[in-house]
């Protein structure tokens, strides 16, 4: 009884995190696990999304913006908008929600693939999209706290937007376009 009293004062008597630490890194990989998992079903989400879109694709209003931007509606928002320029194209998906879900990106030959996901910013109540993966042409995944993946992700999400909003302020302030 008196041992085990005086085992339990000595640890107690240790700083927190040395006794901590054990716990700390069984939850962080039981919680890196999950996130891991989570992500892969958010990316089999988006990759149905994916499909979806292009086997329908005739069951969509298409609109041809200028000489490179073609966007594919259904219930009055573009779900696939298609940038090809000489040399690169990229193809945005957005959900019913309006929601930046997935870019692809092919640059003289080399892909890239930009998943997303988003959260509502207690601040604003606008949805954000983030990056969750991205797949390089030589197809590594740069690490998600990487400076690189997050300016990508970052600068990626705003064209995209753009690209977004632009097609429809087209649409709200030209007579042309009905959908």
């Amino acid at each position: 009884k008196f041992t085990i009293m005086k085992r339990f004062q000595t640890i107690w008597e240790k700083p927190i995190w040395i006794v901590m630490l054990p716990i700390y890194c069984f939850l962080f990989t039981v919680d890196g696990f999950s996130q891991e998992v989570d992500v892969n079903v958010q990316i089999q989400n988006i990759r149905d999304h994916f499909y979806g879109v292009n086997s329908s694709i005739d069951d969509y209003d298409e609109y041809q913006f200028d000489d490179y931007t073609t966007a594919y509606f259904k219930d009055g928002f573009p779900h696939k908008i298609i940038v090809d320029k000489t040399g690169s194209q990229q193809d945005y998906y957005f959900n019913a929600e309006q929601e930046l879900l997935f870019i692809f990106e092919v640059f003289k030959g080399s892909e890239n693939r930009y998943y997303y996901n988003h959260k509502t910013s207690d601040q604003t109540q606008f949805t954000v999209p983030y990056l969750i993966r991205w797949i390089k042409p030589d197809k590594t995944r740069p690490a998600i706290n990487s400076e690189e993946f997050i300016e990508s992700g970052l600068k990626k999400s705003g064209e995209a937007l753009t690209v977004y909003f632009s097609i429809l302020e087209q649409i709200l302030f030209e007579e042309s376009y009905e959908i």
